[in-house]
């Protein structure tokens, strides 16, 4: 998570959202900005950390479709190990398991709290990335430049659909439903 304390800011980072490059934008326009430890921390962590400061400050947040996010995610693991030959069914056998707990959360939990309510402001769409951040920059009054450059982009061209099997499909839409539902998410063909 980053924070403004001068400006009264707070972006909480979704993993695979885009986080790095809005990360770099804020240091840039806004000097004061720190990364607290636990880059990923959910908002309900930050909120206990923050106290008043959370309450007090505009809070923001990126969220992806499940289905690229996952796919961004194993494109980022595979060229961080150099393994080329890694199995994209395999790998989410291993990090989508059938049961217990998720290795990368449902992002509505990580933005909500018990009762499900969203403790952001507002929630920008990876799938319109560049639009979004200048929205939500310009909702937060923090200038940008002209040209906004990613930063960490994950590595894949074309649409996500085209890595996907049957079964990968199916075991990411079942173990995201929560997400799929919240921001009304659908696996895109395209």
């Amino acid at each position: 998570m980053m924070l403004s304390r001068e400006h009264r800011l707070l972006f909480l980072h979704t993993s695979r959202t885009g986080g790095t490059t809005i990360r770099e934008l804020l240091r840039m326009a806004l000097p004061d900005t720190e990364e607290r430890v636990g880059q990923h921390r959910s908002a309900l962590e930050a909120r206990d950390e923050l106290g008043v400061f959370f309450d007090e400050s505009f809070r923001f947040a990126f969220v992806r479709n499940p289905w690229g996010r996952l796919w961004s995610w194993f494109a980022m693991s595979r060229n961080l190990i150099q393994n080329e030959e890694r199995d994209f069914d395999a790998f989410l056998r291993d990090w989508v398991p059938d049961e217990g707990e998720l290795i990368l959360p449902n992002q509505c939990e990580a933005l909500s709290d018990q009762d499900g309510r969203l403790l952001v402001h507002e929630v920008g769409r990876f799938e319109r990335y560049e639009d979004e951040v200048r929205r939500i920059f310009k909702v937060a009054g923090v200038s940008l430049g002209e040209e906004l450059q990613q930063l960490n982009a994950g590595g894949y061209v074309g649409g996500y659909a085209q890595y996907y099997s049957v079964e990968g499909r199916e075991r990411v839409a079942a173990a995201y439903r929560a997400d799929r539902e919240f921001f009304d998410y659908e696996f895109e063909e395209v």
